[in-house]
């Protein structure tokens, strides 16, 4: 027989099944039998990495293998020099990856909630203070407003009772909780008798019987299934990985080449011909690629981290850029998170009140702009008073567990305290001035609370609650010029219209009211919320944050399509939606948890596919899984936002999940691979913004980095034909393709990351990641550029040997003369490529634009490379190192002119290419 949930069994029932006691509790000896069996009340989130494991897991690069494999080889055959370049590249490679990863770990240990460790209960008969982590199911537990919960637990008793439950489940609101037996199976989100690890208590107090612990908690199970998903390549991680194995295949191709020749045509000796095909087949490796791909990653995660997105996986910076669909929560992400009075109605004028948040800065307007007198503006103030004197609420400051204004109390009594500040009234001297009385607290039958206090000598109830059910109770009313009427069916109408208006447009509608009575010794229900004066209303909201309208705009320029996916009730997220514009042209679809479960994956996908917008309320962490699960099936690219422990499952299953840094859980930042460190949405487009000019100067990098590898390839082959022909040794050496990779073109490859963008960069569609970074065109431009390239150091290298006059069949190759020609070789190879770098930055572009000095730190590259390259040619004691020989002015002349006719050459091809291009349009 299945076991009946604890919401649908009375008490007394939980209590016996768990063999508890109400007013004893459990036994210490019986807490130590239970923590032996269950275990202890923690989450185990899934062990970070140790410094050590995450920088050996840095060489798990396809690349960096076969960089080590080619190394440990060169060093085998006692090849020094190639093997420690090789081993150092690789090296140079993993320190850069596991720099920027190890710092964004330390940046979200810091950015880690404090959470209260202690928690009260009652055992042995007697009320004690114990860990929080020794909790076991069966412990009665002390609830308190503020508390943090800790264990999942069945409400045995509850005074005013109200929860913040929107980590678990996303509701905003706060939630009334009681101790009565549920009928029938319902959702979490329905279990008003049950509260669960994760939450805080907004309101209220009362008793709790803990029926669940650590990884068997709500709160645990989530999490656990958050860690069950596996972690995939990112779009990039696979476009490396596919251009490794290609450049593999092809090195191999060279190097079995290369053997050959160098045994047959070159009179090589066997070892002789394998160090030499190593060194010339790792060579065609693009060994720097992987420095100058983290790098730029790296620089990319910088900026980000200036914009307050910190990176904590290198390769989702890059993922960013190619996001089709953005999956958002909406409390805390598209909204702030602190309920707002956005309305105020007073019979006779509408107020607007600007400024969100409990920080409580901001104007209270009329909305049709006009000034108003001071009799309207005693009436404004009377009302806010009577809203602030029926409050309890505090608002409390910035502090090292909370990093904004935050509320001790009632989320929507906070909205009403950041209203009075609004207006200029002091929180510290609400209770000094007027003094309470008495109180008859809010419930949720009455749907109302009133304060009795002594204000200006008299005896006044001031009342709030439901809009209805405050009017129901009144008799008068007090219009906007302070006069008092009766409250005739007219204007009981206008304010039931009012009210609708609001409620319609998803605001939290509360009214406002008072009584002025006499000196009673008891004050009820009955004596204080009766022939009220009806004063008027307040429309309250969790607003969205200010901007994301803009960002949202700005996604939708860029063709990403927004899906929110909230707990929150289906009304609420669609007020929300229309108010941030997420559907610009079209009508939004929306969805609930119920009717996704009922609708197949087929319709589904198409609902996703061919809406603007989408809105799924009242969903599960199953449901989240699965959406964001599909859109991956059918090839879409998911960055998911969210902050609760609801939300961890789909960050860890998107592309690129996005935490909270101020208010998501530590399940959710564990889950994800970037956290927003200001919680905003609009931090999330600026850096798929930022992803996708990292991509376009990435594709520059990559291109322009094999454009140079197949200009070594043709310089080889350039060689073999020489040696062929004129008996000529080789004109590139392969320690010297190593030092243009590693000393080169490092670095101005790097500084291509600090591209500006183009201007329509957020305008144009996101990638398609099925396509590969080249294609057939590029790599037939890459092959073209790479044969003009290597030609340019090859002629360098035969025309310095012709105007030398030497014999070409009888050249030591250990002399100067021979170096020099070699080196002449590699310079012209080199200031080739500083020219390709430059042509590949506004690709079809003249070169001389408006762009050419712009990257100030691209031509500071090209400054320290040039450095870096002098002292390897000219320094006397690296030079039988890197056989390299001191160049002539003639020689840099040689360069110079050669270089350059290749950068026209390229410029022609630049041209036809606009012009086939003008002919197609």
């Amino acid at each position: 027989m299945e076991k009946k949930p604890y919401y649908l069994q009375t008490k007394e029932e939980v209590l016996a099944e768990l063999n508890s006691n109400e007013k004893i509790g459990l036994t210490n000896e019986e807490v130590k039998n239970r923590i032996k069996k269950i275990g202890r009340n923690v989450v185990a989130l899934k062990e970070k990495n140790k410094a050590l494991i995450a920088f050996i897991k840095q060489f798990k690069d396809i690349l960096a293998i076969v960089l080590i494999a080619a190394g440990a080889l060169a060093i085998g055959f006692k090849d020094y020099q190639t093997g420690s370049v090789l081993l150092l590249i690789v090296l140079i490679n993993s320190i850069i990856g596991f720099i920027q990863e190890f710092q964004a770990e330390k940046i979200i240990s810091k950015l880690s909630k404090l959470i209260n460790p202690k928690t009260r209960v009652i055992r042995d008969g007697k009320e004690t203070e114990v860990d929080s982590g020794d909790l076991v199911p069966g412990d009665i537990v002390i609830i308190n407003e503020g508390d943090s919960i800790t264990a999942d637990m069945r409400v045995l008793q509850s005074n005013k009772l109200q929860v913040n439950s929107f980590s678990i489940t996303g509701e905003s609101n706060p939630q009334h909780k009681n101790a009565n037996q549920l009928k029938e199976i319902t959702e979490i989100t329905g279990q008003t008798n049950m509260i669960f690890t994760g939450t805080t208590v907004a309101i209220g107090n009362g008793k709790g019987l803990v029926i669940a612990t650590g990884m068997n908690s709500e709160f645990g199970k989530i999490a656990a299934l958050s860690q069950e998903t596996k972690e995939e390549l990112s779009p990039l991680q696979d476009e490396i990985n596919n251009l490794a194995k290609r450049t593999i295949l092809l090195s191999m191709m060279v190097g079995a080449a290369m053997l050959i020749a160098g045994i047959y045509m070159m009179n090589m000796s066997t070892i002789e011909a394998v160090m030499f095909a190593i060194g010339l087949s790792a060579s065609m490796v693009p060994e720097g690629l992987p420095a100058e791909v983290n790098t730029s990653l790296a620089l990319g995660a910088k900026r980000l981290a200036r914009q307050k997105a910190i990176v904590k996986k290198l390769s989702s910076v890059e993922t960013l850029g190619a996001t089709t669909f953005i999956c958002s929560d909406k409390t805390g992400t598209i909204t702030k998170n602190e309920m707002t009075v956005e309305k105020i109605w007073i019979p006779g004028q509408e107020f607007d009140v600007k400024g969100i948040g409990y920080e409580g800065i901001g104007k209270i307007i009329p909305n049709d702009n006009k000034n108003i007198d001071e009799k309207k503006n005693t009436t404004l103030h009377e009302f806010i008073e009577c809203g602030f004197y029926s409050s309890n609420a505090k608002i409390g400051l910035p502090d090292e567990t909370h990093p904004t204004f935050y509320v001790l109390g009632d989320p929507t009594e906070g909205a009403i305290i950041a209203l009075a500040k609004k207006h200029g009234l002091d929180m510290n001297e609400r209770d000094e001035k007027h003094p309470e009385i008495s109180e008859i607290p809010f419930d949720s039958d009455r749907k109302m609370m009133t304060s009795v206090r002594n204000y200006k000598g008299e005896i006044l109830a001031f009342s709030k609650g439901a809009g209805d059910v405050v009017l129901e109770r009144s008799i008068k009313f007090q219009d906007i010029d302070g006069q008092i009427k009766e409250l005739n069916n007219e204007i009981r109408k206008e304010i039931k219209d009012k009210i609708k208006e609001y409620s319609d447009s998803a605001y939290r509608v509360l009214a406002f009211a008072y009584h002025q009575i006499e000196k009673l010794n008891d004050y009820t229900t009955e004596n204080t919320e009766k022939d009220l004066i009806f004063m008027g209303l307040i429309a309250i909201m969790d607003p969205p944050r200010e901007g994301v309208t803009e960002a949202i705009d700005a996604a939708h320029e860029a063709h990403i399509k927004i899906v929110i996916i909230t707990g929150d009730a289906q009304e609420t997220a669609m007020a929300i939606s229309n108010k941030i514009h997420l559907a610009q042209n079209k009508k939004i679809y929306s969805i609930t948890g119920k009717e996704l479960d009922q609708t197949d994956d087929n319709n589904l996908i198409n609902i996703l596919q061919n809406n603007e917008s989408v809105i799924f309320s009242r969903v599960s962490p199953e449901q989240k899984l699965r959406i964001v699960g599909l859109l991956k099936i059918y090839k879409e690219v998911v960055a998911v936002t969210g902050d609760g422990v609801n939300d961890a499952p789909a960050l860890k299953k998107a592309h690129i999940g996005i935490s909270m840094g101020q208010i998501g859980t530590e399940v959710a930042k564990e889950a994800s691979q970037i956290v927003l460190a200001d919680d905003s949405f609009i931090t999330l487009v600026s850096a798929i913004k930022e992803g996708r000019i990292i991509y376009a100067n990435l594709k520059k990098t990559i291109i322009a980095c094999f454009t140079s590898n197949f200009g070594e390839l043709t310089a080889i082959i350039l060689s073999l034909i020489g040696a062929g022909i004129w008996g000529l040794p080789f004109g590139l050496l392969a320690i010297q393709i190593l030092l243009i990779d590693l000393l080169g073109e490092i670095l101005p490859l790097m500084a291509l990351t600090f591209d500006s963008p183009t201007t329509d960069v957020m305008k144009k569609k996101p990638r398609d990641i099925k396509k590969h970074v080249l294609n057939v065109k590029q790599i037939l431009d890459i092959a073209l550029s790479g044969v003009f390239m290597g030609a340019t150091g090859y002629i360098g290298f035969f025309i310095f040997l012709k105007i030398s006059g030497v014999d070409f069949a009888n050249i030591d190759t250990e002399s100067t003369l021979y170096h020099e020609a070699t080196t002449i070789t590699y310079a012209g190879i080199l200031c080739s490529q500083w020219w390709n770098v430059q042509l590949r930055r506004r690709g079809n572009e003249t070169i001389f634009n408006k762009y050419f000095f712009t990257n100030k730190k691209l031509w500071l590259s090209y400054l320290a490379s040039l450095i870096l390259v002098l002292i390897v040619i000219y320094t006397p004691f690296l030079q039988p190192y890197t056989k390299m020989g001191s160049l002539s002015a003639l020689s840099w002349g040689l360069i110079i002119a050669l270089s350059t006719a290749f950068m026209l050459i390229m410029e022609f091809k630049k041209l036809l290419q606009r012009k086939f291009a003008k002919a197609d349009n």
